[in-house]
């Protein structure tokens, strides 16, 4: 727009000097009409050179900007494949840490446009369905923090019905059935309590019940998105209840205030069951609660709705 503007300017500067060349010499009594020429064809010249100097300027600002744009569009382009290729590399390098995961998320949030996280969270979908072991502690820890940091996820599981009941009754339920028989010596002496996992008749080792407690904390994540009312969440729950073939823990994992499932180890539930808890017990005394409940959302930042 610029260039054409000074095109017109110079186009109007030259058909004036042409006019007064066609005046000069239309009248002879015109004096000092070769002085006259000769000043106008100087103006106009000096106007030339410094329009044209301007519209180099405009020009090489214009690619300037152009280039500009583009060197941040193939920073930003470069940063989303690079952290796309550490988190799905992330399940499968055993040296290398999970925590990552929840940073490279959030750059995510910050760099990826909306296309770019439909397609990413389709990609990621697939991994989840039909890439990860969940006979791997590792692997259920990359969903555990892949359901807690990345939103796209979660609400795909609220709008996907069949998706969530995928995930749920071809990956973790049968995890959590090959866990319980791998360690059926010890897994029916482990107890839960909204403070902690414990082995009454064993010395406690986190190690032991790791995997499990990864389990049932992603189980938990995924059917809490779930209508409580629809067959398919009360199918769900039945199918944990036998997989876990443990009635107590069953009861002490999943309680219900009213008409409501309430997952004790879930974050948005946690102080509900410590509520419950204590009034089936008001002797006993429930140390740190709160300060716990509020760990938890601090640091996943996930209520379901």
């Amino acid at each position: 727009m610029k260039s054409k503007n000074k095109d017109l300017e110079i186009s109007s500067y030259t058909l004036y000097v042409t006019r007064v060349y066609q005046k000069i010499n239309s009248n002879k009594k015109l004096k000092f009409s070769t002085l006259s020429i000769f000043v106008s064809l100087i103006v106009i010249t000096v106007f030339l050179v410094f329009s044209h100097k301007l519209s180099v300027q405009d020009v090489q600002a214009e690619h300037k900007e152009n280039k500009s744009e583009k060197i941040n569009e193939e920073l930003r382009m470069k940063i989303v494949h690079e952290d796309v290729k550490k988190l799905t590399d992330i399940p499968y390098q055993k040296n290398v840490s999970i925590a990552p995961a929840v940073h490279i998320y959030s750059n995510f949030k910050k760099y990826m446009n909306q296309e770019e996280k439909t397609d990413f969270t389709k990609s990621l979908i697939h991994i989840i369905r039909e890439d990860l072991n969940y006979n791997n502690k590792r692997h259920v820890e990359f969903l555990f923090y892949t359901i807690t940091n990345w939103d796209d996820y979660r609400e795909q599981l609220k709008t996907d019905l069949e998706l969530n009941s995928y995930i749920i009754n071809n990956n973790i339920i049968p995890a959590i059935k090959r866990f319980r028989k791998e360690n059926s010596i010890w897994f029916y002496d482990l107890r839960y309590k909204p403070d902690r996992w414990s082995f009454p008749n064993y010395p406690w080792d986190a190690n032991k019940s790791a995997h499990f407690v990864s389990l049932v904390k992603v189980f938990s994540l995924h059917i809490a998105l779930m209508n409580q009312s629809s067959k398919k969440f009360k199918a769900n729950l039945n199918n944990f209840w036998l997989a876990l073939d443990n009635p107590y823990l069953f009861r002490t994992l999943v309680q219900k205030k009213e008409k409501h499932v309430v997952f004790c180890d879930h974050p948005a539930y946690f102080k509900k069951c410590v509520d419950i808890e204590y009034g089936k017990h008001p002797k006993v005394k429930y140390n740190d609660y709160n300060y716990l409940y509020d760990y938890e959302k601090e640091n996943y930042g996930f209520i379901p709705n």
